[in-house]
């Protein structure tokens, strides 16, 4: 049962947000559905369950917070989403993991991969050869929840002048490619690390170039953080080691302050200068916050206070933080937060490879950071995405956890 579930939910994520473009119908209900399904088969084996205490106070403060937004402020089912990700998580933790074994779970994880990455090469081959008007067409739609195919801006074709806009990613929606890109790199890097063959060489190669030919700014600050995170690893385990084995932190270094420059040069491509960036984009929506009250910026305001607030909407987190308020957003991301920093006290973090905690937390991480920007994992597919990764982490880090780390190296 397990596994059947977990296949399901490997398809539920590849197809869903393709499936909402070109019916043009908003398929959360779905989600919904497959979370009511899983929460009634973890309550049919509660004997089998095991409910820590982080675990019922999380859930009891996300049920207190949506009360308060529905029938006390009146502002409707707002906090919705992030406690969706949230219980989705925590019931697959208790659902699937203790079940199976960690190479089953990564071996669906790195079909994910390979379908997104290779699904990225057939969508730019598609652009190259019959433009985007082709895909728009096929699978546009404009309705509140779905983000149907549309026109990005390319820089790259920019510069190089030929007929491809930007990736959208045909399975997981519009502006979602970049990122996605930088993840799957972050992933197969690690995969390559741990099992070197031509095929993760291949797709780590692969994901790279599809971030190359369709970036954002976005993408390459997340690719900067990604290989930050690599680099001070890749510190912690030769810090031991004689000083020449340092050759590859001098990379490390490299491809940092060239993932600096190419930030920066991208905003200079959109933007005439970086004193407009600070000045228009940023601190004009942190400015909206100047007339706001104490309880506004702790539990947000009503979509008409946002609205005459925020002249622009270039940063996600800001519209976060005026929706939900610090309480909101604290509790979302802390709650994240928290699974990640218990997860890591497991001396088998950096020390199991087969586990691949290290590249999942990354790709947590970068999940976060991709919010900052764009509205990306909020949206279906990339939620389910995330919450099966952020699941595994849970698990992992749990006390529940009576798996026995036997086997071959994934």
């Amino acid at each position: 049962m397990p596994l059947t579930i977990l296949n399901f939910y490997v398809v539920y994520i590849l197809s869903v947000s393709l499936l909402q473009a070109y019916l043009c119908i908003d398929l959360k209900l779905l989600g919904i559905a497959f979370l009511a399904i899983a929460y009634v088969i973890a309550i049919y084996n509660s004997k089998k369950v095991v409910i820590e205490k982080s675990d019922f106070i999380i859930v009891l403060l996300l049920i207190l917070l949506n009360i308060f937004y529905t029938f006390i402020e009146l502002r409707g089912t707002i906090f919705a989403l992030p406690t969706y990700i949230l219980l989705l998580s925590l019931v697959l933790s208790k659902l699937i993991f203790p079940y199976i074994s960690p190479n089953v779970f990564l071996k669906k994880i790195n079909i994910i991969y390979f379908i997104i990455v290779i699904g990225l090469l057939l969508e730019y081959i598609i652009l190259l050869l019959f433009g985007t008007n082709e895909l728009v067409h096929g699978l546009h739609c404009n309705i509140p929840g779905v983000k149907g195919y549309r026109f990005l801006h390319n820089v790259t074709s920019t510069i190089l002048n030929i007929n491809a806009g930007g990736l959208n990613s045909l399975m997981l929606g519009a502006q979602t490619a970049s990122q996605l890109a930088v993840i799957a790199a972050t992933w197969y890097f690690f995969k390559n690390k741990n099992q070197k063959n031509v095929v993760n060489t291949f797709l780590l190669v692969l994901a790279i170039m599809m971030l190359i030919l369709s970036p954002s700014i976005t993408s390459i600050l997340l690719l900067f953080i990604s290989i930050t995170f690599i680099f001070f690893i890749y510190i912690s385990n030769i810090y031991h080691e004689r000083v020449s084995s340092f050759y590859k932190a001098y990379i490390f270094s490299i491809i940092s302050i060239l993932s600096i420059y190419f930030i920066i040069e991208l905003f200079l491509f959109r933007y005439p200068d970086l004193d407009y960036v600070v000045s228009e984009l940023i601190m004009v929506q942190l400015e909206g916050f100047n007339s706001w009250s104490i309880s506004e910026a702790l539990l947000g305001a009503d979509i008409e206070k946002i609205n005459s607030s925020f002249t622009a909407t270039e940063m996600h987190f800001v519209h976060q933080i005026s929706l939900y308020g610090l309480v909101g957003v604290g509790l979302f991301y802390g709650s994240i937060i928290y699974y990640l920093l218990r997860v890591l006290k497991l001396s088998v973090l950096m020390h199991n490879k087969r586990l691949m905690l290290v590249p999942i937390v990354i790709i947590i991480m970068l999940f976060i950071f991709g919010e900052a920007h764009y509205f990306v994992m909020m949206r279906a597919g990339i939620r389910e995405l995330f919450a099966i990764h952020l699941a595994y982490i849970i698990y992992q880090g749990s006390s529940a956890n009576k798996y026995t780390n036997n086997g071959p190296s994934y």
